[in-house]
């Protein structure tokens, strides 16, 4: 990287080939950065720790990027937003229905069928 200024920009070709330099200069300069895309990057691991732990940081906060990206949930040809970015206890409740199915003895299961992940896509 040419640059001296602290980068993040995940859509450039350059990170997808190699994101290691990008991530160690943003944690030297810039380790709490304020992307341009409209989020922030955390490269130090104690505060991606406090802020995966410290419900002001809630998972809601990402619906405005989702939408900006992908439409907003229940627009027509949109599917439901996922469980990953729900909130307690909302995101408890789902994780709580479906984790019967991502047990060791289920991944066997499947995998004794012949479905594995490559044959999902």
């Amino acid at each position: 990287m040419a640059t001296t200024e602290a980068v993040f920009n995940p859509l450039l070709p350059e990170f997808h080939a190699n994101p290691y330099p990008f991530y160690e200069q943003l944690r030297e300069r810039d380790p709490v950065h304020e992307s341009p895309l409209g989020f922030r990057v955390l490269t130090r691991y104690d505060d991606v720790v406090m802020a995966l732990r410290d419900p002001r940081f809630g998972r809601d906060g990402f619906e405005p990027l989702i939408a900006a990206q992908y439409g907003r949930e229940g627009e027509e040809g949109r599917l439901p937003r996922s469980m990953l970015w729900r909130d307690p206890p909302d995101h408890t409740r789902l994780r709580t229905l479906v984790s019967k199915a991502f047990t060791p003895r289920a991944a066997q299961r499947h995998a004794r069928g012949g479905v594995l992940g490559r044959d999902l896509c």
